[in-house]
């Protein structure tokens, strides 16, 4: 349940469009036409259209269910989800506040009336459902953090940033920070005023990980980690741009392409503010890494001309692989690893680190200091830092490894294991040279200043 609003973004693009309603029946769903139409076949049907995605039919059969027993809760409790998918907020307020009514307060009906109030703007009701929801939210549950980090939100939208530190400080945990969750902390943290949690990680004992010697130097002693105290590199990556080369009318070399209004309606952003930033601030001549805030307003600025004038159809993350791999959109950014996924489902696409250079990355393997099984996470960091376990891991993922053995045996692994060549192109775009990385940056910690001003801006351009 936590994960909702991540659902929302996922599922509402294709729903909120004008499409036709005449998609293919399934055999589930032609079996649910031909029952007849009493209030426990149509909430089948509805549940079978929701497996097909098609979010409005169901709302539609829902609605037909209310009509029918009016007085019946279950269709109501099915259609607020749906409404919250589609986005239709106000729908989906009446329809939650009709189950509390009938069925009590509950950790999820409080919640869900706190997204749909949120997303209304109305930010005070948004803080008195959330703080509701929170009230009786089990501490080990997802539910707990989401419910913190939309009360911290909430708060702050309604300008109540001292409410906003109260709630942290009550409720905030440092498990928040793990995995998943480390957006949360973020979110919550950096807007309120507070420092981002740190001596969390503990130091490795590299004697337990002979494999690290394998880890070529170019990917040791980073930023993130200038001593290689407590991080072992797992994978690395770029962040360029994709596009249909049936699409667009010449190759791409600049990030331009992301500003283009010859790209109208074409060109999807990735919803990421710091990556998303990253590609006006380099088309601009621009660190990825600046601090200068008059930097930042231009880059905010030719983002938001962009957006204002129709040349973004979405910003995404997820769904770039559909869109893309269906020629939905002739223009992306994303992630090289990711492109070359796409690139099995559609031979039309290409993809291009600029030629202003881009973000270049290391995913790294640490432990937490409250682990309490050290021995066994460092032996299993040692297994994944293995040439043998490298070259399946860029088989399956098509992210390089920053094992050097790895990198150089990986082309006749491919061949044995595929039983053909691999393409040098594919391979370039996986592991790009030392020539094409010159061009690229890694990210660096922002101070909690410039981080928070990221925040204003993203705010700001209203995605």
């Amino acid at each position: 349940m936590g994960k909702y609003f991540a659902d929302v973004h996922a599922s509402h693009e294709s729903q909120l469009q004008d499409l036709p309603h005449g998609l293919a029946d399934t055999d589930e769903i032609l079996a649910c036409r031909a029952k007849p139409q009493t209030y426990e076949n149509i909430l089948e049907l509805a549940d079978a259209l929701c497996w097909q995605l098609r979010f409005r039919e169901a709302i539609d059969a829902l609605t037909q269910a209310v009509k029918l027993e009016p007085e019946r809760m279950e269709a109501y409790r099915k259609r607020g989800p749906k409404y919250l998918d589609t986005l239709q907020f106000e729908r989906a307020l009446a329809d939650y506040t009709r189950c509390e009514q009938a069925d009590g307060v509950s950790v999820e009906s409080r919640y869900r009336i706190g997204m749909a109030q949120y997303m209304l703007q109305n930010y005070d009701a948004a803080t008195a459902a959330f703080a509701g929801s929170l009230a009786i939210a089990p501490q080990d549950d997802d539910m707990y953090i989401a419910d913190v980090y939309w009360l911290v939100l909430s708060q702050l939208r309604a300008e109540k940033a001292d409410e906003a530190q109260k709630t942290l400080k009550q409720h905030y945990r440092p498990d928040m920070y793990v995995g998943h969750h480390t957006a949360y902390e973020k979110a919550m943290r950096v807007p309120a005023g507070f420092a981002p949690m740190e001596d969390m990680l503990a130091e490795l004992d590299y004697s337990h990980i002979p494999n690290f010697d394998l880890i070529a130097d170019t990917y040791k002693n980073l930023s993130y980690d200038p001593e290689n105290r407590y991080t072992v590199p797992y994978t690395w990556g770029t962040l360029g741009i994709i596009y249909n080369t049936t699409m667009v009318s010449q190759p791409i070399t600049s990030w331009s392409a992301m500003f283009d209004p010859q790209y109208a309606g074409q060109v999807l952003m990735i919803n990421n503010s710091r990556d998303a930033l990253a590609a006006a601030l380099l088309y601009l001549g621009y660190s990825i890494n600046t601090t200068d805030e008059s930097q930042l307003e231009e880059a905010f600025a030719l983002l938001k001309q962009a957006k204002d004038s129709g040349v973004y159809q979405a910003f995404v993350m997820d769904e770039v692989f559909q869109k893309m791999e269906g020629g939905n959109a002739a223009v992306a950014m994303y992630y090289a690893g990711d492109y070359l996924t796409m690139l099995e489902n559609n031979e039309d696409l290409a993809f291009v680190i600029p030629e202003e250079g881009s973000n270049w990355f290391v995913d790294a393997m640490c432990v937490l200091k409250s682990s309490q099984h050290m021995s066994e996470a460092e032996e299993w960091i040692n297994f994944i830092a293995s040439t043998k376990a490298n070259l399946a891991n860029m088989d399956y993922i098509w992210y390089a490894s920053p094992n050097g053995e790895a990198l150089e045996e990986y082309p006749a692994y491919y061949e044995e294991v595929n039983e053909e060549p691999l393409d040098p192109e594919i391979y370039e775009v996986m592991a790009p040279s030392e020539e094409v990385l010159r061009r690229c940056e890694i990210y660096e910690n922002l101070p909690t200043e410039t981080l928070r001003l990221y925040d204003r801006l993203w705010t700001r351009l209203g995605v």
